[in-house]
């Protein structure tokens, strides 16, 4: 059984997440966040090629 109250009291409180982010993040998205350092999953070249798609550094700031 998932203990939907903990997990929302760790991304909200402790991770600072907005509630709406919180309810977008996808469970992949959540064992990354939510896992211990030693434990945290590396990002692999698709997923940062994702984010950087997603997030594209802004050329008028360099």
């Amino acid at each position: 059984m998932t203990d939907w109250p903990a997990m929302f009291r760790l991304g909200v409180v402790d991770l600072r997440l907005t509630p709406d982010a919180f309810w977008r993040l996808s469970w992949r998205e959540w064992l990354w966040l939510s896992a211990p350092p030693e434990q945290a999953l590396p990002l692999d070249r698709r997923a940062l090629s994702d984010l950087m798609t997603l997030f594209p550094d802004d050329e008028d700031e360099q």
